[in-house]
């Protein structure tokens, strides 16, 4: 068990609190900041939609916010910052629609109404391929895939990739090549590279003309979760089923029934740390690191965490010390699962190894211990920011330590 010496009981208590208090409410100012929101109806009656899983993305096309039309049809979605959006719909026997950008900003909401337009039964039903059902408007695909050009991937073969997005699917394929959009969507343009200047390729959705690639962006017309399958093609592969051709064919199809996943969502992210501990008498036994978040319920986080200590910063006389520490923790986002403020709870082992100093009774040992954490994400693209401060063994009042970390986040999907 590791020990410090004597200093007032409160303080790392107090400390921890009242930046909890602090992170609870920049996270909490977020929430009276940029939203948008509208009635979704079914154009051919005009009846309102219920259920629909409406997306907030960003420039990047990474998810920022989602909730679900009520029994009204009313949708409301709360930015994280002001910028420019688009919005996605999914909902089971209509067809998924992404928004044109929207921008967002402080004090004013934005209204977007939108009708939704129903899938034909005719294409909700099956036909029989490889033994097996598979949804009847796939039948394109699945002859074209008899004559032997192009590349042709089921939604089987697309989860083996591990990619986190349509282009990403493309660029494993090796038949396009994908680069960033100059402009300032944020995208990705798919196409032959020619005289170091992109091609770009021609882009299908079900069967239908979207558009040439830098005109729509594959990541935004269909989220990889609710693609079923897809086809690529060169230039000289194209088939003559398509009537719009470019340097290369990029062919998306959509499943009808997205999967629903509003019940388990699934985000993966990566960080790098640094922290120390504080006290009383100062700054003490520095820290760096590494976290993981996983995200596997709509509201909880599995956040494992291991820290190396280092010598400095230390403005006690505080002998340095050195060795690890590893936590294991759950996270909850109280305001909402893609609102910046969270807090947690776990267990820390660590393991020191020093000298005992003036101030320290033992520095020296291993030990397990309970730990609270609290934090703010910063909003972001795939790259996030992040303050967290964490209270070690909170009910041995006079052994509880507050630390401070500071870290950046690569979100993955």
């Amino acid at each position: 068990m590791l020990h410090t010496g004597a200093r007032r009981c409160r303080s790392p208590v107090s400390l921890f609190l009242a930046a909890a208090c602090v992170l609870m409410a920049a996270g909490a100012r977020s929430l009276g900041a940029q939203t948008v929101g509208g009635t979704v109806s079914a154009q051919e009656s005009g009846a309102p939609v219920v259920g629909v899983l409406v997306l907030l993305l960003d420039t990047r096309g990474t998810e920022v916010a989602r909730v679900q039309s009520d029994a009204e049809g009313r949708y409301n979605v709360i930015a994280p910052t002001a910028g420019a959006y688009r919005l996605r719909f999914l909902v089971p026997g209509y067809r998924p629609l992404v928004s044109a950008p929207l921008q967002l900003a402080p004090g004013a909401p934005v209204e977007y109404p939108l009708r939704l337009i129903a899938v034909s039964p005719e294409l909700l039903d099956t036909l029989i391929v490889e033994g097996r059902p598979v949804p009847a408007h796939l039948s394109p695909f699945y002859r074209r895939r008899n004559y032997g050009l192009g590349r042709f991937l089921t939604r089987d073969e697309i989860d083996r990739t591990r990619a986190a997005d349509v282009s990403g699917v493309v660029r494993r394929l090796m038949v396009l090549d994908v680069g960033s959009d100059p402009g300032d969507g944020g995208g990705r343009r798919v196409g032959s590279t020619r005289f170091g200047r992109m091609c770009p390729a021609a882009v299908y959705v079900n069967g239908t003309f979207a558009g040439m690639s830098g005109e729509v962006d594959i990541d935004h017309i269909v989220p990889l979760d609710a693609v079923e399958a897809v086809e690529l093609y060169r230039a000289s592969e194209i088939p003559l089923d398509f009537t719009a051709r470019g340097c290369g064919l990029v062919s998306v199809w959509s499943r009808l029934s997205p999967r629903d996943t509003t019940g388990i969502v699934r985000h993966l992210a990566l960080a790098t740390q640094a922290g120390a501990r504080l006290g009383s008498g100062g700054v003490r036994h520095g820290r760096v690191g590494l976290s993981l978040a996983y995200t596997f319920t709509k509201a909880i986080e599995i956040y494992p965490s291991l820290n190396i200590h280092i010598g400095f910063p230390n403005t006690t006389p505080d002998p340095a010390i050195s060795g690890w520490q590893a936590i294991v923790a759950l996270r909850a986002r109280p305001l909402g699962l893609e609102t910046p403020w969270y807090v947690g709870t776990g267990v820390s082992h660590v393991q020191l190894t020093g000298e005992a100093g003036a101030g320290v009774a033992n520095t020296s040992g291993e030990g397990q211990h309970h730990v609270l954490l609290t934090g703010l994400l910063l909003p972001g693209g795939a790259w996030r920011a992040y303050v967290e401060v964490q209270l070690i063994d909170p009910l041995a009042v006079s052994a509880a330590q507050t630390s401070l970390f500071i870290g950046l986040a690569r979100r993955f999907f």
